[in-house]
């Protein structure tokens, strides 16, 4: 007797949870939202290339620099194509500040061209702060770099826009082409290197062709240099750096036109365009 009132008690509890799983399926169900990937995944390369230009630049820029010109190194001037401050990238020579983490951040598109990033550096020496830069980036197919001013931009048609004597490869005094050339032996290596920056995309243009920042790419030498600009600057340096690719042993050039004053006593840079 008390075998089959289990029995019906065991059949009663499983007839119950069959309809509880049956009126289950009638009930809609939302599925979980399918998470989009953030906007700043879109823009690896972008990011990459800021982050590389970052820690170059600040870890020639002088350490009694102010704040102000690190935080304003972008501010346009109400020209998207326009690095609106003087960054302070020294030369040599300079005590250079030791760059420790550099985070990529936010990535603000302004149209098709060109974005700017956020990019956040941890300065350990001279003085332990994290520094913040927006660093202007313009896009020409996968070809990234950096904005710069319209006199530097100029230089590509071997017209300088300075006021003074314009000099072009060896017709400039020699003292001159040393300061320009100490200040990009000092730069160069440390814009291309890839150490503290996390490559976030194997090559950013072609495997012949690669950008700064993509940790593939070493600077090797410059070959060809030629300097305009007045007796005392601004001047504009356009120079052919040789590079190499150590995963496929290929060694080719990339053209730079980089911007350059002197002020306070030191050499800085003031902008940089990769051809």
């Amino acid at each position: 007797m008390k075998l089959r009132k289990t029995v019906r008690v065991l059949m009663f509890i499983l007839v119950s949870l069959g309809a509880i799983g049956g009126v289950g399926t009638l009930i809609p169900h939302h599925t979980a939202a399918v998470k989009k990937a953030p906007k700043s995944i879109q823009y690896a390369g972008e990011r990459a290339f800021a982050a590389a230009f970052a820690k170059a630049y600040l870890t020639f820029q002088p350490s009694d620099s102010s704040s102000t010109r690190e935080q304003e190194m972008a501010s346009f001037a109400g020209n998207a194509s326009w690095l609106g401050s003087d960054p302070a990238v020294t030369s040599p020579g300079k005590k250079p500040q030791t760059v420790g983490q550099v985070l990529a951040g936010r990535v603000a598109k302004l149209d098709a061209s060109h974005v700017t990033v956020n990019v956040l550096v941890y300065l350990s020496t001279p003085k332990a702060r994290w520094v913040k830069l927006v660093v202007p980036v313009g896009l020409s197919g996968a070809h990234y770099d950096v904005y710069a001013p319209p006199t530097i931009t100029s230089a590509f048609t071997g017209v300088a826009n300075v006021k003074d004597k314009t000099w072009s490869g060896n017709a400039a005094p020699v003292a001159v082409v040393t300061k320009v050339q100490n200040v990009l032996q000092g730069f160069l290596p440390l814009y291309f290197q890839s150490s503290g920056v996390t490559p976030l995309q194997p090559y950013l243009n072609s495997a012949a062709h690669v950008q700064p920042g993509d940790g593939l790419v070493k600077f090797v030498k410059i070959d060809t240099l030629n300097v305009y600009g007045a007796k005392k600057g601004p001047w504009i340096a356009v120079a052919d750096v040789q590079v190499s690719d150590p995963v496929t042993k290929i060694h080719y050039e990339e053209e730079f036109a980089i911007g350059l004053e002197s002020q306070a006593g030191h050499d800085i840079i003031t902008g940089i365009v990769v051809n």
